[in-house]
């Protein structure tokens, strides 16, 4: 056991003295390799403190690479230490031979990883018989055969497109075709030099970043947001400001006074809650963006799919092309495997965007530009979107009366639209964590907000929330997973049988930001 000594009266905050005192004696070789730690309600009792404090003194531990947190197993001493990796610990490692005296002691880690302790984004599920991972679609939704007629149709008139470079912002064919679609689906008014086509939305947060970002510069985000954004703008210098979340979106009163000159938002369908911003927070927030001369960055990656209710105004409409930086993408209502999205900028931005993005790269595949600009500009993708709307709406009813058959009046956010949901967990049941594990062990993928791609700057604002994706799967599919879901909790020993039914307003999340 470590010889803990805690000061309530010191500088450093108690978890701040944990974390210390851990990784000193990790060092030191008083714990260790594979080493075993007492739980943390074990030593936060021993402790005399929080459990929340030494939680998070553990997983700082984990995410810097001492320790290893396997649920349902315990907390161990990792093998290999970040010091023995890059020789800072003045030890050799016993895996490898002591370092050649010509060599340097110290190797200098790229500029990313100073920047920020990045955590790698999980880009695909785990083999589960079924699972909810919300980045799935069901692949047989894909419109192969059309694809391929156009694809055929395209080949034999390419010419010389196969072997020459195209433009860097993309085929005016497909920009002006884009340009075309969102000004009639998203009453986006934009001209086709305005649209840049991408491979994705994680190049757009890319070029945004090149343009906007450096070190110490303030970007406001939904917190939680996104982690494919956050970890961009964090790995070119950017200090993130956290903006609660609550059933109505970002709540815009925390924008005044922030320092920030950009903000990201996922209006339509925000990650991870589901919630939809409301109108008079859009123009709220365009008027915070006008009057800072600020840069929103609106990433509408699902807004393809609303169930109930008709869509709002995207953001980039109602600002009329001054201050939005819109982005697009066919990752989820084509498929991913065509990488292809798009950016929508004011027209002071074209010029700088078009030299930022020959700096990335020299334009993408002009086949698949073709086909797409082809696919959109015929109805086909019109017809495509309503008809796996259609496909995706029964697999959300199924997932919301299974969750409600099994778990008494489930407390569901982000029903209304997308290809997932947040539910919060009953206040009676295990960790979240603990009840993904169960769920896993039965073979059946459920995640929390950061297994499914969520960052969080204020730890635990939605502690007991997990993320469920239903596009890839049917609606048999659906309530044969949560039917097995319900089994293996129960068999653990889990009251599903609800205790109390809490009186919710509208549009309400589980777990609102702080109040102010």
């Amino acid at each position: 056991m470590i010889p803990f000594h805690l000061d309530p009266s010191a500088g450093a905050t108690l978890q701040e003295q944990v974390y210390d005192q851990v990784r000193a004696a990790i060092l030191a070789h008083t714990l260790g390799p594979g080493a075993a730690l007492p739980s943390t309600r074990e030593l936060s009792s021993t402790l005399k403190v929080s459990r929340n404090t030494v939680v998070l003194a553990f997983e700082r531990l984990a995410k810097e690479g001492y320790l290893s947190m396997r649920p349902g197993a315990g907390t161990f001493v990792c093998d290999v230490l970040p010091e023995e990796c890059v020789g800072l610990s003045g030890k050799p490692s016993s895996a490898s031979p002591p370092p050649r005296p010509a060599e340097p002691a110290v190797v200098h880690p790229p500029v990313l990883l100073r920047a920020a302790p990045l955590r790698m984004v999980q880009t695909g599920p785990n083999r589960m018989q079924v699972d909810f991972w919300y980045g799935s679609a069901d692949s047989r939704n894909f419109p192969l055969r059309e694809w391929r007629q156009l694809l055929v149709e395209n080949l034999s008139r390419a010419s010389g497109n196969l072997s020459g470079y195209g433009p860097p912002e993309g085929a005016i064919e497909l920009r002006s075709a884009i340009a075309r679609h969102v000004s009639a689906n998203r009453a986006i008014p934009a001209e086709p030099d305005q649209v840049f086509i991408t491979a994705g939305a994680q190049e757009g947060f890319n070029l945004i970043s090149r343009l906007f970002v450096q070190p110490g510069v303030r970007i406001a985000v939904e917190d939680p947001c996104y982690a494919g954004a956050a970890h961009v703008f964090m790995s070119y210098g950017g200090a993130l400001v956290p903006v609660p979340v609550d059933g109505h979106g970002l709540c815009t009163d925390y924008l005044d006074g922030c320092g920030a000159t950009l903000a990201y938002v996922t209006p339509s369908h925000q990650f991870p809650t589901g919630a939809t911003l409301s109108l008079g927070r859009r123009r709220e927030l365009l008027a915070w963006a006008r009057s800072s001369g600020a840069y929103v960055v609106e990433d509408d990656y699902d807004s393809d799919f609303r169930y109930d209710g008709a869509p709002l105004a995207a953001l980039a409409g109602l600002d009329a092309n001054t201050s939005v930086i819109y982005l697009g993408t066919f990752s989820k209502s084509v498929g991913a495997g065509i990488r292809t999205g798009y950016m929508v900028v004011p027209k002071q931005l074209v010029t700088p965007l078009r030299q930022a993005k020959s700096l990335a790269n020299y334009g993408h595949p002009w086949i698949d530009q073709i086909v797409l600009a082809d696919f959109i500009d015929q109805g086909r993708f019109a017809r495509h979107v309503r008809r796996i709307r259609q496909t995706y709406s029964e697999a959300r009813q199924a997932l919301v009366e299974s969750l409600n058959t099994h778990f008494g009046p489930a407390r569901i956010s982000g029903a209304d639209a997308g290809m997932h949901v947040m539910w919060t967990l009953p206040d009676h049941f295990p960790p979240v964590r603990e009840v993904a594990q169960i769920a896993a062990d039965a073979g059946v993928g459920i995640y929390t907000l950061e297994a499914a791609g969520a960052h969080e700057i204020v730890p635990f604002r939605y502690p007991r929330a997990v993320v469920l994706g239903y596009a890839a799967l049917s609606p048999e599919a659906i309530r044969k997973g949560i039917a097995r879901l319900a089994t293996a909790l129960s068999r653990a020993g889990v009251d599903l049988a609800p205790r109390f039914v809490r009186l919710r307003l509208p549009g309400a999340l589980a777990a609102p930001g702080p109040q102010r």
